[in-house]
Parts: structure tokens; sequence; C-alpha cells
């Protein structure tokens, strides 16, 4: 097929991969759809994590979004994590 190698995605170079795969941490909160608001926030107090920033939003052991402290802090407490998450990160 004409073309068709200059539509297949492009893979990183290794090297940046690499430099990546340093910086990644798991040390950081993770969620589900389905929790509170409120009990996410209680969770996290009292741990240390690399970066709190977000929390991963995980269904098993897929990412399916992420959640902003600020949209946290900011929810109502019954709030769930599906409604205040962004889905497409």
């Amino acid at each position: 097929m004409i073309g068709a190698e200059e539509d297949a995605p492009k893979s990183p170079p290794d090297d940046l991969l690499r430099v990546a795969e340093r910086h990644a941490s798991t040390r950081v909160p993770v969620t589900s759809r389905g929790e509170e608001v409120s009990a996410l926030l209680a969770r996290l107090r009292g741990h240390e994590y690399d970066s709190a920033s977000v929390a991963a939003v995980c269904d098993g052991e897929l990412l399916v979004g992420v959640v902003a402290i600020e949209r946290l802090l900011s929810a109502p407490p019954d709030a769930t994590v599906e409604m205040v998450m962004d889905d497409d990160p």
C-alpha cells in the first residue's frame, strides 16, 4: 500500500523513552471512578508521594484518567471521582 508507512505512528526514540523511564514513578495517588472524593482525600493524608498534583484513576491496572488535586479540593465531598476526573488527559 502506497503511503502506509507514512501513516504509521512513529515510535519515540529509545533515548527519549529512557529519560521518561528515569522520571516515572509509581509513588502517586491511585483511585477508582467510584471512590468518593471525601474518601480519597482522607486516604491521601499521612502518606508521602513523589507527586500528588494528580491522582491516577484506574480500572484494575488500566489508567482511565486523572483527577487534579484542585478539582478534588473544590468538589462536593459526596461527589465521585468519575464526576470530577479528566478521562482524556
